[in-house]
């Protein structure tokens, strides 16, 4: 399993030198360190886990959004969500994993599942900066799996792009 820590590390439970920088540096966090940790215990008793890819994660209230490589999500997700469900138990968080893409308005799509996306705007301003707007339904917005508020804070601690939900 490829995680931001080195196997060394998640062998051991204490971060090597690299790994320690790493955290000092801010390129890594402290939830990361444990969401690779954990999953690491998963992968030793289920060797399903060999494929699998997590790159980051960050947490908004009692979620917890999972970055994974790109056609990996599966692999976290388990069959019939078995294995989300036990992330979920060891970590105390709910569990979204979605998949790292360049294009933005796939990752928002998955962030906002079952939720369809009727389109992504961007304003150009004038001083050169960009305003994004995610563009869903009203006859969707009761089905949102997370705040409006907390998806937008998530968006932009993903993409670091300000991002507006309209609900049209």
């Amino acid at each position: 399993m490829r995680t931001p820590i080195c196997e060394v590390c998640l062998r051991s439970g204490i971060l090597c030198p690299a790994c320690e920088s790493k955290l000092r540096k801010g390129e890594i966090s402290d939830l990361e360190v444990n969401v690779a940790r954990t999953l690491y215990t998963l992968e030793q008793k289920s060797k399903m886990f060999r494929e699998a890819s997590f790159e980051r994660a960050i947490a908004a209230d009692d979620l917890l959004i999972i970055i994974t490589e790109r056609g990996k999500a599966g692999l976290l997700i388990g069959k019939s969500g078995k294995i989300a469900k036990i992330l979920s138990t060891e970590l105390g968080k709910r569990i979204r994993i979605v998949e790292r893409s360049e294009n933005e308005k796939l990752m928002i799509q998955e962030l906002i599942l079952p939720v369809r996306l009727l389109g992504l705007n961007v304003r150009f301003l004038p001083d050169g900066k960009e305003e994004y707007r995610i563009r869903v339904s009203k006859n969707d917005a009761d089905r949102l799996p997370i705040p409006v508020p907390i998806i937008e804070n998530l968006l932009l601690q993903l993409t670091n792009k300000p991002m507006k939900i309209s609900i049209e």
